[in-house]
């Protein structure tokens, strides 16, 4: 249990990283669309909605549009 919730936050601290990368107005739209406010939250990781953000990875990503 403790190892699944250690690699949620590693996939959040991942898609932090991805987040930060030079702007790229398509990775800023799909962003958006997986989670609102996503790097906000995500910054102090403590608050993390951990269920959200393993709802946002069950999505299909648009990253062509």
């Amino acid at each position: 249990m403790h190892d699944q919730s250690k690699m949620k936050l590693l996939a959040v601290d991942n898609l932090c990283q991805w987040a930060d990368l030079p702007f790229d107005r398509s990775r800023q739209r799909t962003l958006a669309k997986v989670l609102p406010s996503f790097q906000d939250r995500a910054r102090s990781l403590e608050q993390v909605d951990v269920d959200g953000v393993e709802y946002a990875f069950q999505q299909p990503l648009d990253i062509e549009s």
